[in-house]
């Protein structure tokens, strides 16, 4: 099981400069029987410098889309936890 990038968009809103302080928002988008998408968003403090989203396709190994897993999805969509 393989997740390729099969779509990708990214929002500019502002500059963002090499000695600031960013922080990366992550959330599953949407789930389809073989795709993921994660949306994302950064920040400068309360500033959101940009939106994005990427969309993953489930494929086997020669490339043929497939339905994702379940165990796969329960990892994906369990909340995150921090040590």
């Amino acid at each position: 099981m393989h997740f390729p990038v099969v779509d990708q968009r990214v929002r500019y809103r502002a500059a963002a400069r090499f000695a600031d302080e960013l922080v990366v928002l992550t959330w599953v988008g949407n789930v389809t029987r073989v795709s993921l998408r994660f949306d994302y968003q950064i920040l400068r403090g309360e500033q959101v410098l940009a939106e994005a989203y990427t969309t993953l396709a489930c494929v086997n190994g020669q490339h043929v889309p497939r339905p994702i897993e379940r165990s796969v999805l329960d990892q994906v969509l369990s909340p995150e936890t921090c040590p």
